[in-house]
């Protein structure tokens, strides 16, 4: 189902870069990847009433990426990437970091 999902929505994303008028001639770029972010560790769950923590793994996590790019020629028309990950919410790190 989810490789279905996915071939329709770059399908939608393909048709709507090549609509665009300012497109005509150019070439689309498109590229994707995906990576498995299931922790390693017991880590604290979102979204129940009171904290419970993960015992162990029942799915894995991902995160997917889809990259688009038209050009024509050597000049970029349009950029877009898509990010998808299995989470509730993404927590910056920036506080972290520094």
């Amino acid at each position: 189902m989810n490789s279905v999902r996915s071939t329709f929505c770059i399908g939608i994303m393909v048709v709507s870069v090549f609509s665009c008028g300012r497109t005509h001639g150019a070439e689309l770029l498109i590229g994707t990847a995906a990576a498995d972010i299931t922790p390693d560790r017991p880590v604290p769950l979102t979204g129940m009433k009171t904290v419970r923590v993960s015992e162990g793994i029942l799915s894995r996590c991902t995160a997917n990426v889809l990259a688009l790019e038209s050009r024509d020629g050597e000049k970029v028309l349009d950029q877009a990437i898509l990010v998808s990950c299995d989470l509730c919410v993404i927590r910056s790190m920036r506080s972290r970091c520094t």
